[in-house]
């Protein structure tokens, strides 16, 4: 949900925004690569706390650069993307907290969104409604909106339209109020005709969020199958599947009032989420541990150096749950204090495994393992 061009926007109307940066290199000596001492002072000038990376903004360029061939594999990628991080970090040289962003399960308002993006293609279409013809909005409103009868219309533009503006300001200000909810059309009203806010009670209900694999189902045309488990192809490409409706391989794009093939509007079916989960119920047990694994709902890792005072607290941590079982030391945490945490709050909850093992082994081919680990 973010805003189209934003950024170039943003550089245009104030240019002096965009700065040159000062980079400093690694050299390498008789062979040997010396990394940049990103204990110094940055050479900019400034110096930050805090360096906060939407890795969507570095994932992406990872797998389509537009300076060098295409990553043939995912070691490559994961390459590309530890040299692009690494060169944004000795460019900022964060003094306190690294933060890397990266998304995870997306509530359905947003879905519709992400699935729309990735099943449109370059297709043209075209319909006749120019605003201020003669009887443009009330053919706008036949031909985009199902409603048959003006209640029904009143419905949607007053109702259901206003819960999506309530539903997005409190997800941008205050956090998702609804996984399940979303807005169950392709077009919006005209603001003109959303009248009577103020007699309006909405309400939403929390509900749970997707799995992983769940969310991907709903988003992924049959094309990307390839990317989810083996059991969980076939109901996007069989053609006995029950839910081979929701991965139409032709569909509408309606190109009305719109420049560019991006900006169409896909016509396509909203996931019936019972359906969905159903059969993916039917299928789950099929997955291995690691895939069991990475389609749970997971919490943000913390890595700090053995000599950070919070270091003391997860071996303490550590050393209390030493008997229990992976399942069971994910269960206890212990509340962070913030004057050892350099402001951080929340809880900490050990991971699998020993918490700072001496030795790193590297799961990327061609990259070198860490022989004198210091990060917990």
């Amino acid at each position: 949900m973010g805003v189209p061009a934003f950024y170039k926007w943003l550089a245009e109307k104030y240019p002096l925004v965009v700065v040159d940066v000062i980079e400093e290199e690694s050299v390498v000596i008789d062979g040997i690569e010396i990394p940049v001492d990103t204990s110094k002072k940055n050479p900019n000038g400034l110096e930050y706390d805090n360096l906060y990376l939407d890795m969507n903004g570095i994932i992406h360029p990872c797998f389509h650069p537009e300076d060098r061939p295409t990553p043939t594999t995912f070691d490559e990628v994961f390459q590309c993307m530890f040299d692009y991080i690494d060169r944004l970090f000795v460019m900022v040289r964060p003094r306190k907290l690294l933060f890397m962003a990266i998304d995870g399960v997306a509530p359905r308002a947003k879905m519709n969104q992400q699935r729309s993006r990735r099943f449109r293609a370059a297709k043209d279409a075209a319909e006749a409604i120019k605003l201020g013809d003669p009887g443009w909005k009330e053919r706008y409103y036949e031909e985009k909106f199902p409603a048959k009868t003006p209640e029904e219309l009143e419905l949607i533009r007053k109702d259901v339209y206003t819960e999506g503006l309530c539903w997005v300001m409190h997800y941008y200000y205050e956090g998702v109020c609804s996984w399940q909810w979303f807005y169950p059309y392709h077009y919006a009203p005209f603001a003109s005709d959303i009248k009577g806010l103020d007699e309006l009670s909405i309400n939403f209900e929390l509900g749970t969020p997707f799995k992983p694999f769940d969310q991907l189902l709903g988003v992924f045309p049959a094309a990307s199958s390839h990317a989810l488990p083996q059991p969980y192809r076939k109901l996007m490409t069989d053609p006995n599947s029950p839910i081979i409706d929701f991965y139409p391989i032709d569909f509408e794009v309606d190109m009305n009032g719109k420049r560019y093939a991006w900006q169409g509007i896909a016509k396509l079916p909203f996931i019936d989420e019972a359906r969905l989960l159903a059969e993916v119920q039917k299928i789950e047990h099929l997955l291995s541990a690691e895939e069991t694994r990475r389609n749970s709902i997971m919490f943000e890792l913390l890595f700090v150096n053995s000599c950070h005072p919070l270091s003391a607290c997860i071996s303490t941590l550590d050393n209390k749950c030493r008997n229990m079982s992976d399942t069971e030391r994910a269960q206890v945490k212990e509340q962070i204090n913030p004057k050892e945490s350099g402001g951080m709050n929340g809880y900490i909850s050990l991971c699998g495994g020993e918490p700072c093992p001496p030795i790193f082994r590297s799961p990327v081919a061609g990259m070198e393992d860490i022989m004198d680990n210091q990060v917990v």
